[in-house]
Formats: structure tokens, C-alpha cells, sequence
């Protein structure tokens, strides 16, 4: 019997697409979304169960940053968040082990921007 693999963005229900901007933190297992954050700060290092950022399979490839070192970005793209955010003490969540309450997907990525950068054993 052969499974199916479906992405996050056609597993759960997502709301209209709309215009984001926020930090995104990026580190090892970590893809987080700091929804309306104009700056980065020191708390932000931390992991929490906020909003995992993926970016959509029907993304224009050529749009997407080629690498991507640990740290903070500031982030302006088109995309759909989560319409049902995860409910505190169930397994069911998004992003790496399911952990994060809400999901995001960027669709088209207006700008990317690095404003911190570490090393990538910043799970501290």
C-alpha cells in the first residue's frame, strides 16, 4: 500500500490570502513566524509554540531565498495563515512534531530581509 504525501497547506484549512509582515526565525528544526514584529529581540532566540512559516510548493521557486543561515529575518510576503490554531494539551499542532498552535505559508514573497544572525547551535 503506497501512502499519499500532502504538504501543511492542503491538510488543514487555511484563511483568504492576505498581506503578512513579521520576523521569521530560522534555526535547526525551527522555522518560526513573529507575526507584525518590526524588530528582532533578545526573546526571540527562545523556542515557543507560536507560528511555524513554511513556504508554499506553488511559490514561484525563483522568489524563495537560496540559503538560509540561522537568524532573523524581517519578512513581507502574501500568504494564508492557519484558520484553527492548535488547542493547548493536544498532540495536533503544526510545523516540526506538531508543536507550534498556527501555521503560515507564504505564497509570494515580497522582501526578506536578515537582521541577526548566529551560529547554528542557537537552541539555547
Amino acid at each position: 500500500m503506497e501512502g499519499i504525501w500532502k504538504d501543511t497547506e492542503e491538510c488543514y484549512p487555511l484563511l483568504q490570502r492576505e498581506r503578512m509582515t513579521g520576523i521569521v526565525v530560522r534555526a535547526f528544526e525551527r522555522s518560526e513566524l513573529f507575526l507584525n514584529a518590526s524588530e528582532f529581540t533578545p526573546a526571540m532566540r527562545r523556542y515557543t509554540d507560536g507560528t511555524w512559516l513554511d513556504f508554499s510548493k506553488t511559490m514561484d521557486q525563483r522568489d524563495a531565498p537560496r540559503a538560509i543561515d540561522s537568524g532573523a529575518y524581517l519578512v513581507t510576503f502574501e500568504g494564508r495563515r492557519s484558520a484553527c490554531s492548535k488547542i493547548d494539551g493536544k498532540l495536533n499542532g503544526y510545523g516540526h512534531m506538531n508543536q507550534y498552535r498556527d501555521y503560515a505559508v507564504i505564497d509570494r514573497l515580497i522582501s526578506w530581509k536578515m537582521v541577526a544572525r548566529w551560529p547554528d547551535d542557537a537552541r539555547r
